[in-house]
């Protein structure tokens, strides 16, 4: 397919205009009903294929569902506990964290997943707690047309699968177990022996061995660029940044990326960036750089309760084009080498960086790049049940 339209519009195949233009094509194949399988070229390996073709169902909103399930859901919200941004909301979260047994450094282990990844935009968040000893939060994507995702914090695998099963009855789209264990997946494969699982996997960055030896993740050239860069900037930590300009400088730095990067890629996930920046955590921290006196890039992390020798990246904003107000090549580079130097003082020696299986191929290559080794990444666990609302 990319070949195909590379030839019509005078692109190359690799031209990221091509890729967004095959992602859009595809995508609204399957918005008018064909079934499409496939994968990213060089990603996956998989050309697209169409399978077949169903006439799309328009789902019905609340307000048109019968009123034992509209008083299903009604019943659910009032006995759950609304979960915001907020400190209440984080301390909740950070002490069943804390109590679950999680020995895995995860991304969704930090609180600023939760509040600016999974409750973005129009989603809603909940805690569930239960007297078996269940505690889970359950983040509702949409209002008039809900569907859940549960994220569970202690309990039995049990337990999950039944509120899983009650949650489908209210769900529009399949219920899905985010972080999952092991054990719960197995549970679950006892139960539904054609159950879908995936396993997203997540690089880690070692600071320590960053700065130890550059040679490992930075050619010659880079290197030498890194010097002058770090010659020509300066940085302002998250201790420092207590005057009423930072949120302001923070967003300028992904206005401007923003600007530049977005005809060159389909979908921009950057509304959870802005909710990083103006959002609280007691495990935050910011780091901002400056050339020229202009904000030149943006870290944002936030420290794990359960492995404190660890940050998760939440946002790592960077602009390395020559052709963008304080912007030059090397910026990535400068900003991680600062980042590291001031996570090591603090006492943190790896990143998680998030998963490196989806977004674009050049995000994916970086992250491959800087990760310490193939045994350290971190591996999330997704279960998609097959509990849905019948329409």
């Amino acid at each position: 397919m990319l070949r195909k339209i590379a030839e019509l519009t005078g692109k190359r195949s690799t031209d990221p205009e091509v890729d967004i233009m095959s992602l859009n094509f595809v995508g609204s194949l399957r918005s008018v009903g064909y079934i499409v399988s496939g994968g990213r070229y060089r990603r996956l390996g998989e050309n697209y294929r169409i399978l077949g073709f169903e006439t799309p169902k328009i789902k019905p909103t609340t307000d048109q569902w019968s009123e034992a399930d509209q008083m299903l859901l009604r019943k659910f919200q009032e006995m759950s506990i609304p979960m915001g941004a907020d400190h209440v909301s984080e301390t909740i979260f950070r002490e069943a964290i804390a109590f679950r047994g999680e020995d895995r450094p995860l991304h969704e282990m930090s609180w600023m997943y939760a509040s600016c990844y999974e409750l973005g935009g129009k989603s809603r968040g909940y805690f569930w707690e239960e007297m078996s000893g269940l505690k889970v939060l359950i983040f509702q994507r949409d209002v008039t047309r809900p569907s859940f995702r549960i994220l569970p914090l202690s309990g039995e695998p049990a337990d999950v699968y039944l509120l899983a099963q009650q949650l489908g009855r209210i769900s529009v789209n399949s219920v899905k177990i985010v972080n999952a264990t092991m054990k719960e997946v197995e549970f679950f494969k006892t139960k539904i022996p054609t159950l879908y699982w995936e396993r997203g996997k997540q690089a880690v960055y070692s600071c320590e061995d960053i700065l130890s030896h550059p040679e490992k993740y930075f050619n010659e050239r880079a290197r030498t660029t890194l010097r002058k860069n770090l010659r020509s900037s300066t940085f302002m930590t998250s201790l420092e940044m207590s005057g009423t300009f930072e949120p302001a400088q923070s967003q300028s730095v992904i206005d401007r990326w923003r600007k530049y990067n977005e005809p060159k890629q389909r979908q921009l996930a950057i509304t959870r960036d802005y909710l990083a920046v103006t959002g609280s955590s007691l495990g935050k921290i910011s780091i901002l750089g400056f050339r020229d006196g202009y904000p030149c890039c943006l870290h944002i992390l936030d420290r794990l309760t359960n492995h404190p020798e660890y940050a998760a990246q939440i946002v790592e904003k960077s602009l390395n084009y020559s052709a963008i107000l304080g912007g030059a090549p090397g910026t990535a580079d400068l900003n991680l080498h600062r980042t590291c130097e001031y996570l090591i003082s603090m006492g943190i020696k790896f990143i998680n960086a998030g998963m490196y299986m989806g977004g674009t191929d050049g995000l994916a290559r970086h992250k491959l790049r800087l990760r310490f080794s193939e045994e350290t990444d971190q591996a999330s666990l997704t279960i998609t049940t097959p509990f849905r609302r019948n329409e």
